[in-house]
C-alpha cells in the first residue's frame, strides 16, 4: 500500500492522473485548430463537390498503373545487390490510359502498357553506396546498367519507340541521360563525375 506522507491517498493519485490525462487530451484537441465556422445553411448533397476517385496505383512511382508497376520492377532490379537503393519514377506517353486498370487483372495492365509509345524514367539516389556501385567500372558500367533497365522497360512497354532514362545523384545533380531509340543507346554524361 501507499504511505500517506509519500504521495497521499490512492484516490487522490488516481484523480490527479485523470486530470492530467484530461488536460493533455484537451491540449491535443486544441492543436487541431479551431472548428470551421459555418455561415448559413449547409449545401445539399447534390450541390457538394464529389471527391475524385482514389488512384489505382502509387502516383509517386509512375504516371499510371502500368508505369507504377514498371517502376517497382526497376527499383527491385536496381536493388538486386542488396545495397543500391534508387528511387524510380516512370512516365509514359500517353500519360493516362482511358480507364483505370484492375490491379488483380494482369490483362488490363498489359492492355494499358500496349498503348504506350514512349517512356521516360527518372532514377535518383542519395546513397553513397549506390552511387559507387553504379559508377564502378566507369561510364561503360553505367551504360550496361541503363541498358538493363531499358530491357525491363521494353518488356513492360513493347510498343514504346523511345525510352529515356535520367540519372540523378541527389535532388539536383543530373549525372546522365540515356536515350534508346530503335535499340540504339545515346548516353550523355551531364556532370564531371
Amino acid at each position: 500500500m501507499y504511505a500517506r506522507g509519500w504521495g497521499g491517498s490512492r484516490a487522490r493519485q488516481v484523480s490527479t492522473r485523470l486530470a492530467l490525462i484530461a488536460s493533455l487530451v484537451a491540449s491535443l484537441a486544441a492543436c487541431s485548430g479551431p472548428a470551421v465556422p459555418t455561415a448559413g445553411a449547409t449545401p445539399s448533397p447534390s450541390a457538394a463537390v464529389a471527391a475524385p476517385p482514389p488512384a489505382d496505383y502509387n502516383a509517386r512511382a509512375g504516371s499510371n498503373r502500368a508505369a507504377a508497376e514498371a517502376s517497382m520492377a526497376l527499383a527491385r532490379y536496381l536493388y538486386r545487390d542488396g545495397t543500391s537503393y534508387w528511387e524510380v519514377f516512370v512516365k509514359t506517353t500517353p500519360l493516362s490510359p482511358p480507364k483505370p486498370a484492375d490491379p488483380a487483372d494482369p490483362t488490363q495492365i498489359a492492355a494499358q502498357a500496349a498503348q504506350v509509345t514512349a517512356v521516360e524514367m527518372i532514377m535518383a539516389t542519395e546513397s553513397g553506396t549506390a552511387i559507387q556501385a553504379f559508377r564502378a567500372g566507369g561510364h561503360d558500367h553505367e551504360k550496361l546498367v541503363v541498358t538493363g533497365e531499358a530491357g525491363v522497360l521494353e518488356a513492360a512497354f513493347p510498343r514504346a519507340t523511345t525510352i529515356r532514362i535520367q540519372v540523378y545523384y541527389g535532388e539536383r545533380d543530373q549525372h546522365a541521360v540515356a536515350t534508346f531509340t530503335g535499340g540504339v543507346l545515346d548516353y550523355k554524361v551531364m556532370d564531371s563525375l
